[in-house]
């Protein structure tokens, strides 16, 4: 939606940046916790730092990806 708004109506990057973060970062710390913690707690077990350091690694090769790819280009100001 914060894209949506960016791209269509006219909403600053910055703010449809910081939007998208707060709607989707609860979520996200919802999901690595639950897949952290022990299954006597309802979780996967996986641990912590596994969860950190795959999310990490997940990260850089999205942001990698978009790089090589060409897709991660600067605004243009016209």
């Amino acid at each position: 939606m914060p894209l949506v708004a960016h791209l269509r109506q006219g909403l600053g990057a910055v703010v449809a940046f910081w939007t998208a973060y707060v709607i989707t970062r609860p979520l996200g710390a919802s999901v690595a916790d639950w897949m952290g913690v022990s299954p006597a707690r309802g979780g996967l077990g996986i641990g912590t730092g596994t969860i950190t350091v795959a999310w990490a690694a997940a990260i850089v090769v999205i942001v990698g990806y978009a790089v090589v790819s060409g897709r991660a280009r600067a605004a243009t100001v016209d």
